[in-house]
């Protein structure tokens, strides 16, 4: 048996490990696959024969990457309970709102959003974003689309109480976030203007990784553009290194900003990437065959081509598969992280508007 960490002692790993009773895994029972793994084959190593068998591959993806990347979250959504109007103005063209949205739960709890309707009869597609891409949303608004701005950013951030609300669920910080969203899309498609077949969520760097968690586990998204999503996001874990343009395993689970943002089990897994069961390209084959946009910079300081082509790859064949070739997309753009506003246009002419 094989159960040495590689990675150097931390006290905050130390002390969840103790608490928990994690057991270290027998890293020389794991298969080492340097590749990707194929998400077209089961767990006992058969291949997926038709898209009417996808359902059973894709709930092993959805459980192996809870179990190993995200956390669990809670699988029934609690009941939408009041919703408090703060304040509603007129503005030129549409009608802003923010309320308080509060829900059942095992302990109610409530969190503010941000709501943008065009005028007119709809129904609207709707745009769904995080607090820090608020100009995101108008921008979305100004092209006819209701658009909604969550608290699921490191701007504002109202999902930490998940947390203690739902104490049997190990989730991470950037999947409690994904989850707040689904739960503003909850009130959103209440609203008369929603056009509910017409959902589609972005988010751009974390943001970028949360939304593709978000349109994993909800399939009412029916498009994400994962914006520059970097490492446990596009970039899978066996293409990342802190030595090539972006975050490793071990510097994403050491460093303080950065280290909530997945499970600490992947800690485990410090310079044995090949050995991971699951990896996040897992995430696009959870999102197949829904529309799904990767957006990267060509010289992105946070990504690498080499691990977005990877996990491009990897994914399309998934929606091939599945007989939507054409619904995940691969963009690349000029320059480093930034976006500006002709990018987000861009985004927003993909195919949200067809």
């Amino acid at each position: 048996m094989d159960n040495r960490l590689l990675a150097p002692p931390m006290d905050w790993f130390e002390a969840w490990l103790s608490k928990t009773g994690e057991p270290i895994p027998d890293f020389a029972a794991l298969p080492s696959v340097p590749e990707l793994p194929d998400l077209l084959r089961h767990g006992d190593g058969s291949r997926v024969a038709t898209p009417e068998a996808w359902p059973r591959r894709r709930a092993e993806l959805r459980a192996l990457v809870r179990h190993w990347l995200t956390g669990t979250w809670p699988d029934e959504a609690p009941r939408l309970g009041a919703v408090a109007v703060r304040r509603e103005e007129r503005q030129s063209g549409a009608t802003w709102q923010r309320a308080a949205l509060t829900f059942g739960g095992p302990v109610p709890f409530s969190f503010d959003v941000e709501v943008f309707v065009p005028d007119g009869p709809g129904p609207f597609p709707v745009f769904l974003t995080q607090a820090n891409h608020r100009r995101w949303a108008l921008l979305a608004l100004s092209r006819g689309y209701l658009a909604c701005v969550y608290p699921g950013a490191d701007a504002d951030d109202q999902s930490g109480q998940l947390a203690e609300i739902y104490p049997d669920h190990d989730w991470s910080k950037l999947t409690r976030r994904a989850w707040l969203g689904c739960r503003a899309l909850d009130h959103v498609l209440t609203l008369p203007g929603a056009d509910p077949d017409r959902v589609a969520i972005t988010g751009h760097s974390r943001n970028g990784k949360q939304s593709l968690i978000a349109a994993a586990m909800d399939d009412r998204i029916g498009a994400v553009i994962s914006s520059s999503s970097g490492s446990g996001g596009v970039v899978s874990w066996r293409c990342s290194s802190e030595f090539c343009f972006q975050e490793s395993v071990e510097f994403m689970s050491r460093n303080g900003t950065t280290r909530e943002w997945f499970h600490p089990r992947i800690r485990l897994f410090t310079g044995r990437e090949d050995r991971l069961p699951v990896d996040t390209h897992a995430l696009l084959a959870l999102i197949a065959p829904r529309a799904c946009l990767i957006s990267d910079a060509m010289t992105d300081g946070c990504g690498s081509m080499f691990g977005v082509e990877m996990s491009y790859l990897a994914g399309r064949d998934v929606y091939r598969f599945l007989g939507n070739p054409g619904g995940l997309a691969l963009t690349w753009r000029p320059g480093n992280h930034e976006t500006d506003a002709q990018v987000i246009h861009r985004y927003l002419g993909w195919r949200l508007e067809e």
